[in-house]
């Protein structure tokens, strides 16, 4: 009898119920369980096995750079991002409303784990989901216009019920790709829901795209019906990294005040910089100077000055957080 029982189990496809059958009849003979309870035990467990499994497929189709949840995160070092508005996306009533989510802040505060948080939430509740930064999904267009299988691409990328597109600002957009990026969000506009990273305020996404009317038009769609998180405060990277200095304050105090340092460029904004192997005893404007100051961007050459905001050392490297105002 078993035997015949679980070839049909094997006909039907119901392998969970095939796995904890045996056990479960000897449970059920102590447990005087009526043939319906045991029935909707057998098929609940069956829905759950199937709802995991195609969970899982989608997971592993959506491209994601790592899992990790919402309850990963660390809320008590951002203070900024609300937890509560964080677990109210991930009921994922976004995603039924086509609206989209937007994180916007500096480096290393968390966007791209939140935004991929709530990719896992939605394909957990077998929702089409698929990962990409901006950069690569600018080759994958360019590609398939050089290949004139342009629409096919755009239409694969529109039918997504979450697109989450990371790192918009990092790298430049040219004029073409700008115009394939805009047709991407016209046709996901109101029908489907988009996840976005961005480091940029949303004033300079005509610098990132090449076009501000472009960036216009992009941000008039993706906002229209979205969800904002912003997020401020230091990298989550270099947390444990970095040790602020209290004991030589006093020290640091000619840092705080505003002076023409040097020419390098640029737009108002702030960075960390890393001055390499300094002695942190004999800090000074001059020697600053003389020292490479490493950081992210590619400016033009325009006069500027720099507000030191504060200093951070650890083994023989030291930092520096500085604003930059263009004059």
């Amino acid at each position: 009898m078993i035997e015949e029982l679980n070839k049909s189990l094997d006909i039907l496809e119901l392998n969970r119920i095939k796995e904890i059958l045996p056990d479960y009849i000897h449970k059920t003979s102590k447990d005087n369980l009526s043939l319906t309870e045991q029935l909707n035990y057998l098929l609940s467990e069956e829905i759950k096995n199937k709802d995991e499994r195609a969970a899982e497929g989608i997971i592993k189709a959506s491209n994601f750079p790592f899992r990790k949840t919402i309850d990963d995160y660390d809320f008590s070092f951002q203070p900024s991002v609300s937890e509560k508005q964080i677990r109210e996306l991930a009921n994922l009533s976004f995603i039924e409303q086509h609206e989209n989510v937007v994180f916007i802040g500096n480096p290393g505060v968390g966007k791209t784990h939140l935004a991929v948080s709530l990719g896992i939430e939605a394909a957990k509740h077998r929702n089409s989901v698929y990962f990409i930064t901006c950069h690569n999904l600018m080759l994958k267009l360019n590609k398939a216009q050089k290949e004139n299988r342009l629409d096919k691409q755009l239409q694969h990328l529109a039918q997504y019920k979450v697109l989450i597109i990371d790192e918009i600002g990092y790298l430049p957009v040219d004029h073409q790709g700008s115009n394939l990026f805009f047709q991407l969000i016209a046709k996901r506009y109101m029908n489907k829901s988009t996840i976005v990273t961005t480091n940029m305020p949303f004033s300079r996404w005509g610098e990132v795209f090449s076009d501000n009317t472009l960036a216009s038009a992009v941000l008039d769609r993706l906002l229209h019906y979205s969800h904002i998180v912003r997020i401020t405060g230091n990298s989550y990277r270099i947390k444990d990294k970095i040790v602020e200095s209290d004991s030589r304050t006093n020290e640091y105090n000619e840092w705080f005040m505003p002076r023409k340092l040097l020419t390098i460029g640029g737009n108002n904004s702030s960075y960390l910089c890393n001055i390499l192997f300094f002695e942190e005893y004999y800090i000074s404007t001059q020697r600053i100077i003389s020292w490479s100051l490493l950081s992210k961007g590619n400016w033009n050459k325009k006069s500027e000055w720099i507000y030191p905001l504060k200093l951070w050392h650890f083994n023989n490297d030291i930092f520096v957080t500085f604003h930059v105002d263009i004059y």
